[in-house]
């Protein structure tokens, strides 16, 4: 029996643990982020090991979903990918390990997605982008064709990523923004066309 650890408490992990549910994943627990760190960390040897233990970081803040990747618990267990079946996600598109693509969200062809990313509700990935690992693509975005977004990067709800747009890590794109160029400085970026602040 897979039994799959839930790190977070909040909505995004009540929406994670919606999809876990869809899918009939496993048996959820659910844990607060900060028990990863402190004496309460679970016991995953001894009695567990006839179980597979997964992990979901359930969390949409991507610095602390980084740290908690990182963490001891999370290197012994196993990152649980979650794609919901009422997403669409072409075949053959790439989606790394503790990544969730959530509802009505939209992958298409040739596009690739690191590990622990959030793909959200109604969200939209055109053909052939570069999505890297911590990536948080908010709600009802949309990035056109071959879009590259690295590491660490939050791309706000509504904003639009014209095509063959390249953005650095440490990025911010505000909610409604819209890319028209590429982004080269790590800092948060707002407005029609999106400038830095």
């Amino acid at each position: 029996m897979t039994k799959i650890y839930v790190l977070g408490k909040g909505g995004h992990a009540n929406s994670v643990i919606e999809v876990i549910k869809s899918l009939g994943s496993g048996k959820i627990i659910q844990l607060p982020y900060d028990d990863v760190f402190g004496e309460s960390l679970p016991e995953i040897g001894g009695a567990e090991s006839g179980h597979d233990l997964h992990h979901a970081i359930a969390i949409g803040d991507v610095r602390l979903r980084e740290l908690l990747a990182s963490s001891v618990f999370c290197q012994q267990t196993v990152a649980h990918s979650l794609l919901s079946s009422n997403a669409s996600i072409a075949e053959g598109a790439k989606i790394g390990r503790g990544s969730v693509v959530m509802p009505s969200a939209t992958v298409r062809a040739g596009t690739a997605i690191g590990d622990y990313c959030i793909i959200n509700t109604g969200s939209i990935i055109e053909h052939d982008c570069n999505i890297g690992s911590f990536v948080n693509i908010s709600p009802g975005a949309v990035l056109c064709g071959n879009v590259s977004v690295d590491r660490s990067c939050l791309v706000g709800a509504g904003s639009v990523i014209i095509d063959n747009v390249r953005i650095c890590s440490g990025v911010v794109i505000g909610a409604g923004a819209v890319v028209l160029n590429d982004i080269n400085e790590p800092g948060t970026y707002v407005g029609v066309p999106a400038r830095r602040i």
